[in-house]
Protein backbone atom coordinates (compact mmCIF):
# COMPACT_ATOMS: atom_id res chain seq x y z
CA UNK A 1 0.00 0.00 0.00
CA UNK A 2 1.40 3.20 -1.12
CA UNK A 3 1.08 6.07 1.46
CA UNK A 4 0.89 9.66 0.31
CA UNK A 5 1.47 12.48 2.99
CA UNK A 6 2.84 16.30 3.25
CA UNK A 7 5.32 17.79 5.50
CA UNK A 8 6.77 21.14 5.70
CA UNK A 9 10.07 21.22 5.90
CA UNK A 10 12.00 24.50 5.83
CA UNK A 11 15.16 23.16 3.79
CA UNK A 12 17.00 26.35 3.27
CA UNK A 13 16.37 29.54 5.06
CA UNK A 14 14.86 33.07 3.07
CA UNK A 15 18.01 34.71 3.06
CA UNK A 16 20.02 31.23 1.24
CA UNK A 17 22.08 31.92 -2.07
CA UNK A 18 19.78 28.32 -3.05
CA UNK A 19 16.32 30.11 -2.76
CA UNK A 20 16.16 30.65 -6.12
CA UNK A 21 16.42 26.79 -6.94
CA UNK A 22 14.95 25.45 -4.54
CA UNK A 23 11.87 28.94 -4.03
CA UNK A 24 11.55 29.17 -0.97
CA UNK A 25 12.15 27.78 2.67
CA UNK A 26 8.15 27.91 2.88
CA UNK A 27 8.02 25.43 0.35
CA UNK A 28 6.30 21.97 1.03
CA UNK A 29 7.97 19.00 1.09
CA UNK A 30 6.64 15.68 0.56
CA UNK A 31 7.12 12.52 1.03
CA UNK A 32 5.91 8.52 0.17
CA UNK A 33 6.86 5.07 0.71
CA UNK A 34 5.71 1.92 1.49
CA UNK A 35 4.87 2.43 5.28
CA UNK A 36 5.01 5.29 7.86
CA UNK A 37 5.51 4.84 11.44
CA UNK A 38 4.78 8.13 13.94
CA UNK A 39 6.83 8.09 17.20
CA UNK A 40 5.06 10.74 19.05
CA UNK A 41 6.77 10.91 21.85
CA UNK A 42 10.02 10.61 20.14
CA UNK A 43 9.29 13.63 17.74
CA UNK A 44 10.25 11.30 14.90
CA UNK A 45 8.69 10.02 11.69
CA UNK A 46 10.10 6.95 10.01
CA UNK A 47 9.81 6.06 6.25
CA UNK A 48 10.42 2.48 5.11
CA UNK A 49 10.77 1.10 1.85
CA UNK A 50 10.94 3.03 -1.81
CA UNK A 51 10.40 6.30 0.04
CA UNK A 52 11.32 8.95 -2.22
CA UNK A 53 11.26 12.93 -0.67
CA UNK A 54 10.46 15.86 -3.19
CA UNK A 55 10.59 19.31 -2.63
CA UNK A 56 10.72 21.85 -6.06
CA UNK A 57 13.55 20.46 -7.87
CA UNK A 58 14.80 18.25 -5.17
CA UNK A 59 13.99 14.68 -5.44
CA UNK A 60 15.49 12.22 -2.97
CA UNK A 61 15.13 8.52 -3.19
CA UNK A 62 15.89 6.09 -0.32
CA UNK A 63 15.38 2.95 1.57
CA UNK A 64 14.88 4.27 4.79
CA UNK A 65 13.85 8.13 5.72
CA UNK A 66 13.67 9.37 9.22
CA UNK A 67 12.65 12.88 9.96
CA UNK A 68 13.61 13.91 13.91
CA UNK A 69 11.56 17.74 14.77
CA UNK A 70 11.47 19.48 17.98
CA UNK A 71 8.34 19.66 20.41
CA UNK A 72 6.45 22.13 17.81
CA UNK A 73 6.78 19.56 14.77
CA UNK A 74 9.73 21.85 13.22
CA UNK A 75 12.18 19.42 11.53
CA UNK A 76 15.76 19.27 13.13
CA UNK A 77 17.25 16.39 11.04
CA UNK A 78 16.52 14.18 7.88
CA UNK A 79 18.10 11.41 7.56
CA UNK A 80 18.08 9.12 4.81
CA UNK A 81 20.17 5.43 4.92
CA UNK A 82 20.57 2.90 2.43
CA UNK A 83 20.32 3.45 -1.66
CA UNK A 84 20.36 7.32 -1.59
CA UNK A 85 19.94 8.90 -4.80
CA UNK A 86 19.50 12.89 -5.04
CA UNK A 87 18.92 14.83 -7.73
CA UNK A 88 18.93 18.25 -7.93
CA UNK A 89 18.02 21.17 -11.10
CA UNK A 90 22.28 20.73 -11.84
CA UNK A 91 23.67 17.46 -10.61
CA UNK A 92 22.86 14.15 -8.89
CA UNK A 93 24.73 12.39 -6.14
CA UNK A 94 24.50 8.53 -4.55
CA UNK A 95 25.64 7.44 -1.08
CA UNK A 96 25.26 5.00 1.68
CA UNK A 97 23.59 8.08 4.15
CA UNK A 98 22.31 11.58 3.39
CA UNK A 99 21.85 13.56 7.08
CA UNK A 100 20.31 16.95 6.51
CA UNK A 101 21.00 18.98 9.84
CA UNK A 102 18.29 22.13 9.82
CA UNK A 103 19.81 23.83 12.61
CA UNK A 104 23.35 24.33 10.88
CA UNK A 105 21.87 24.01 7.01
CA UNK A 106 24.46 21.00 6.68
CA UNK A 107 24.03 18.21 4.01
CA UNK A 108 26.76 15.66 4.65
CA UNK A 109 26.64 12.41 2.42
CA UNK A 110 28.92 9.22 3.50
CA UNK A 111 29.29 5.83 2.42
CA UNK A 112 31.31 5.62 -0.74
CA UNK A 113 29.77 9.74 -1.79
CA UNK A 114 29.44 10.36 -5.21
CA UNK A 115 28.29 13.94 -6.83
CA UNK A 116 28.07 14.21 -10.62
CA UNK A 117 27.70 17.57 -12.53
CA UNK A 118 27.56 16.78 -16.31
CA UNK A 119 30.82 14.85 -16.94
CA UNK A 120 32.19 16.36 -13.93
CA UNK A 121 32.24 14.01 -10.59
CA UNK A 122 33.69 13.85 -7.21
CA UNK A 123 33.80 11.02 -4.93
CA UNK A 124 35.02 10.66 -1.40
CA UNK A 125 35.03 9.36 2.22
CA UNK A 126 32.46 12.16 3.23
CA UNK A 127 30.73 14.71 1.11
CA UNK A 128 30.07 17.83 3.28
CA UNK A 129 27.58 20.72 1.58
CA UNK A 130 27.20 24.07 3.87
CA UNK A 131 23.88 25.46 2.28
CA UNK A 132 24.15 28.70 3.81
CA UNK A 133 27.89 29.75 2.79
CA UNK A 134 28.02 27.77 -0.02
CA UNK A 135 30.86 25.14 0.66
CA UNK A 136 31.42 21.63 -0.09
CA UNK A 137 34.05 20.36 1.60
CA UNK A 138 34.69 16.97 0.75
CA UNK A 139 37.36 14.24 2.92
CA UNK A 140 39.50 12.10 1.03
CA UNK A 141 38.30 13.13 -1.84
CA UNK A 142 39.03 12.64 -6.09
CA UNK A 143 37.53 14.06 -8.47
CA UNK A 144 37.46 14.87 -12.69
CA UNK A 145 36.35 17.85 -14.25
CA UNK A 146 34.95 17.71 -17.48
CA UNK A 147 34.34 21.50 -19.89
CA UNK A 148 30.68 21.73 -20.42
CA UNK A 149 30.04 20.54 -23.75
CA UNK A 150 28.95 23.42 -26.36
CA UNK A 151 25.75 22.64 -28.11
Amino acid sequence: MMIWAPFLLALVSADDPLKDKLKSSKSKLTYHCDEITMLNRENRIQCRGHAVVKRDDLTIKCDILEVITDDKHNPKRVLCMENVFMKTADGESKSEKAEYDAEKEVVTLSGNPKLKRGDSEIAGETIIYDIKNERLRVKQGKGTVAPEQKK
